[in-house]
């Protein structure tokens, strides 16, 4: 009898700390942080969920499904969400954060559509751009920007000025190019 005494103690404490190790390992994952943009500037009606985040510590594959999820309504001026809305949000598509951290995020109606500074390399410079290639118009007053389609009507290096031709106008206009996707109207 103290044979099976003395097996039954030492499967006991095996058995425990096979369970203690378990219990620690389901534990042992990194906590899903998500950190808020203060306020975030649209002119869209729908904003995915990535664009309210400043940043996050999600696997590809959850990081993927807050860039897929574009369901957040904005036809206001002005909108608040809290923390959590936006952990709601989350839910929503499939991600279940264990601390978010910033809030509220305050979404703004843009008065202008803002286009991402050109930043040329050397590479892109000396690229040739060919005559009937797509390029975007862009029309700059102190208030407000315009961009609109258009193309080239000869071959060109990034920062000649050249004639273009917006898209579905006859017109003519002159242009410099900026970067080897935007050109800026020249008066």
């Amino acid at each position: 009898m103290a044979v099976t005494l003395k097996h039954s103690k030492a499967l006991n404490s095996a058995l425990t700390a096979f369970c203690f190790l378990f219990v620690v390992s389901l534990h042992a994952h990194e906590k899903l942080e998500i950190r808020l943009k203060p306020t975030v500037e649209t002119h869209k009606k729908n904003l995915c969920l990535a664009e309210l985040l400043l940043s996050h510590n999600l696997n590809p594959r959850d990081a993927q499904k807050v860039e897929k999820y574009c369901r957040i309504e904005f036809n206001g001026k002005t909108l608040r969400l809290s923390a959590k809305d936006i952990e709601l949000y989350a839910w929503a598509a499939g991600i279940l954060p264990d601390r978010i951290i910033g809030g509220p995020v305050t979404l703004i109606r843009a008065t202008s559509l803002q286009l991402p500074k050109p930043e040329v390399s050397e590479s892109a410079q000396k690229e040739i751009l060919r005559r009937g290639s797509k390029i975007q118009l862009v029309l700059k007053s102190p208030h407000m920007q315009i961009a609109r389609e258009a193309h080239l009507m000869r071959d060109a290096f990034v920062g000649d000025t050249i004639e273009v031709r917006p898209h579905g106008v006859r017109r003519i206009l002159k242009a410099k190019i900026l970067s080897p996707s935007v050109a800026e109207l020249v008066p």
